[in-house]
């Protein structure tokens, strides 16, 4: 039985207020609950959501908890099913955004789903029946008939090509199932802009619902009895692929539609999409701030405001030109802009077949359909210009990224999903194996046009968040876009110049990145059970030494969540950073060099520092990385001396080194001086680091010490901190550290020494600075309190 100290929660709602009660989790729970979300499986892992009922010795608990349980070899996919109440042993986490500007909200995205915290069970623990099924019996049917459908596909995938990548892509475009997407097809589909494809959400719905409305109105069935069928199955069909956020949105705005025809309004698409969006408000007004609220309805608007309108005024006169063009007595009922353009295209097609030596009929239909499938591609490629170009800013403003193969890519991507998600649905309601390899075939097709864009193009393009004055240029030029469309010519080229302005200085960002001229500014950022510090210079010179990472003790996010890329980038990019004269690492442990690879591929760098001597030995897998972005590299030893922005840089370490030392002992040791102040930057150098240090007299007091291996206790004794007299110590460690830093060892130590202790687990960033007489600090969550 296990005793627990843990403190007592009588409320059963109050799972959140009992992890803000308890001090960590090193200890596992006992867990009792109902499966709320059934198993995803990944390649040794799976996933679900617990809705919890109890823990540790029974005290009564409700909340979610994601639950990840690692899986042996030979083990098979964990099966649960909805409702089925369990009970195990797990080490619970509570959740933890990365506290620096420009990181993801990893907390409000759980609660968001009503998780409250986070469980990992160890290979071989059990889980074991705990009593009855729980939660409502109509879904428990969705989740039966949905796990049908998938095994059901699986079946009829498996059939026809199961080693093409189209069976995970249809699983995903079919029912929201992303489980079988390898990492790269996923990472291609993001950064071409096209992972909307791969995201159940307007586009699916969409399909489904033209292809319902189509065939029922075949039917010749009345109008309000179309409109109830087509939302009914349309709802149907949201809530057997999860009915997430973006398909409940989609779904919501298609019966808002479908209701103004039962009245008999004029379905005005904006007017349809801010009664949606009005909904949503009301019911949630936190969803504002949501960035896919926000480009879900942008989207929207964008299509319905702007590329409609400039359609119906380019290319819409030549589609409908196009129809029965050879029926002469139509043109007298034709508006006259449209009788002109069909007399001139029949003046172009007329001439084929003499010179071509066919049939009048047959070149005259070849020519029609060449332009028809001419037009359509072109109305395709303008929407999705328009799409692009709209969604910049909040791309821009929640990814820094916007994705320029994503004006082509998607001509390619959009029919090859109508089709995919199409026939496929047909294919998995009738069993036809057929009609299911067509969709596969779609799908590697989507994937084929995806690695392409990919290769060949420049599909993406990393930016930092526009200035707020850019931002507010940038939405006025698109609502004025989309209201000069009613307006004299004067007000459509002004807008339409505003905002091509406006997407300039966005792509560019033709603006310094921000800092305190004249003052030696370092920045600890929380990156989690890692280190990374950012050095901004009195000259306005930048430096990066590590790029956080992941600790390499088998976590299950490592293949897909980087540090670098994840929350050190953002961060830079909040702070206009685009270009790192120095990126410097101190040792290639994953924690410290794990991220590194996307720095070098987001930022333009000048030159990379290393440990030189034998360390340098350790970055060999660094190494043609650097030689691929021709990058100049400096491996410093014990005593080099550098000047970079007005600071001077002193290499302690490595110098020295025994061969048989750690790896951690082998860190770079870095002094900054600026002024009457100096900074120890050391790395992760342990015991027999600090002595040798203290041993050859390289440590004078120091007005800040970096505290060395997050706080280990390995590491900071007291005759280190005696000789180094530190007035701010910096401890870079994860929350909820699994491996219990910074130890209270050392916390006491530099209480003893009379030491500000500053730690990113607590404060999020934390910033040193120091005009060269005078020290100021502040941290990420001290300014968010204010």
């Amino acid at each position: 039985m296990l005793v627990s100290s843990r403190p007592q929660v009588h409320d059963p709602q109050a799972l959140t207020e009992f992890l803000r009660q308890s001090d960590g989790f090193a200890d596992p729970a006992r867990l009792r609950g109902w499966v709320r979300i059934p198993p995803e499986h990944f390649e040794d892992w799976d996933r679900f959501t617990l809705e919890a009922e109890s823990i540790y010795s029974g005290t009564p608990v409700r909340g979610g908890v994601q639950v990840s349980v690692r899986r042996n070899a030979a083990d098979p996919p964990l099966e649960l099913r909805y409702g089925q109440r369990i009970e195990f042993l797990a080490i619970l986490h509570r959740p933890h955004s990365y506290g620096n500007p420009g990181s993801f909200d990893w907390v409000g995205f759980l609660a968001r789903k009503g998780i409250a915290a986070t469980a990992s069970v160890r290979p071989g623990v059990p889980l074991l029946p705990a009593g009855a099924d729980e939660g409502p019996v109509w879904q428990a049917w969705v989740w039966d008939v949905r796990m049908a459908a998938r095994r059901r596909l699986q079946l009829l995938s498996r059939q026809v090509e199961p080693d093409s990548p189209g069976p995970g892509i249809l699983q995903a475009l079919l029912l929201g199932e992303r489980t079988d997407l390898d990492p790269q097809t996923r990472m291609g589909f993001q950064r071409t802009g096209t992972y909307h494809a791969l995201v159940i959400s307007g586009l699916h719905i969409g399909v489904v619902a033209f292809v319902l409305v189509w065939f029922l109105r075949l039917l010749l069935l009345p109008a309000p009895m179309r409109a109830v069928l087509a939302a009914l199955a349309v709802a149907a069909y949201a809530i057997l692929v999860g009915g997430n956020v973006p398909v409940s949105r989609a779904a919501w705005m298609f019966v808002a539609y479908l209701a103004t025809t039962l009245v008999y309004r004029q379905r005005q698409a904006l007017n349809v999409l801010a009664l949606a969006a009005l909904g949503f408000l009301i019911y949630d007004p936190n969803l504002l701030a949501d960035a896919g609220f926000q480009l879900s309805f942008l989207s929207v608007a964008l299509i319905a405001g702007i590329a409609v309108p400039l359609l119906e005024r380019t290319l819409e006169p030549y589609r409908h030109a196009l129809i029965d063009i050879w029926n002469l007595d139509l043109d007298l009922h034709l508006s006259p802009d449209v009788a002109h353009r069909r007399v001139a295209l029949r003046g172009w097609i007329e001439p084929l077949s003499a010179v071509t030596r066919v049939s009048r009929r047959f070149a005259g239909a070849a020519a029609v359909g060449f332009l028809r499938c001419l037009v359509w591609a072109s109305e395709l490629l303008v929407v999705s210009a328009v799409i692009q170009v709209g969604l910049a800013l909040p791309m821009a403003v929640h990814f820094q990224r916007v994705s320029l193969g994503g004006l082509t890519a998607n001509m390619l991507v959009v029919p090859f999903t109508f089709l995919a998600v199409t026939v496929g649905l047909l294919g998995l309601a009738a069993g036809w194996p057929w009609a299911v390899g067509v969709a596969q075939q779609a799908a590697a097709a989507m994937a084929a046009a995806v690695s392409w864009h990919e290769r060949y193009l420049p599909v993406d393009l990393r930016v930092p968040p526009p200035p707020l004055w850019l931002g507010v240029l940038f939405g006025l030029s698109l609502v004025g876009l989309l209201f000069s469309f009613e307006r004299r010519r004067f007000w459509k080229w002004g807008a339409s110049a505003a905002l091509a302005i406006c997407l300039a200085l966005l792509l560019l960002h033709p603006f310094a990145h921000r800092f305190t001229p004249g003052h030696l500014e370092l920045s600890a950022l929380d990156v989690g059970q890692g280190e990374s510090l950012f050095l901004s210079l009195p000259d306005g010179k930048t430096m990066l030494l590590d790029g956080g990472g992941l600790p390499s003790y088998g976590d299950d996010v490592r293949a897909t969540f980087d540090i670098g890329d994840a929350v050190v980038s953002p961060y830079l990019w909040s702070r206009s950073v685009k270009r790192l004269d120095v990126v410097a690492v101190s040792h290639p442990d994953a924690d410290h060099m794990g991220g590194i690879p996307a720095i070098l591929e987001n930022f333009d760098v000048g030159e990379v520092w290393i440990g030189g001597g034998s360390s340098a030995e350790g970055y060999a897998a660094l190494f043609p990385l650097l030689e691929q972005h021709r990058l100049p590299v400096m491996a410093l030893e014990g005593g080099d001396l550098m000047q970079l922005g007005g600071v001077t840089f002193e290499a302690l370490g490595p110098a020295s080194a025994p061969q048989n030392a750690s790896r951690n002992d082998r860190s770079l040791v870095l002094r900054a001086r600026y002024g009457r102040h100096s900074f120890l930057l050391t790395g992760d150098i342990e015991r027999r680091g600090e002595i040798r240090l203290l041993e050859e007299s390289l440590l004078p007091g120091d007005t800040v010490l970096k505290v060395a291996h997050h706080g280990s206790r390995t590491s900071s004794q007291d005759r280190f901190l005696e000789h180094v007299r530190p007035v701010f110590a910096l401890i870079s460690a994860g929350f909820d550290s699994p491996f219990g830093h910074p130890h209270r060892d050392v916390l006491q130590r530099l209480e003893r020494h009379h030491a500000v202790v500053l730690r990113t687990d607590v404060e999020g960033l934390i910033t040193v600075a120091s005009d060269g007489q005078r020290l100021y600090t502040s941290s990420y969550r001290r300014q968010r309190l204010r």
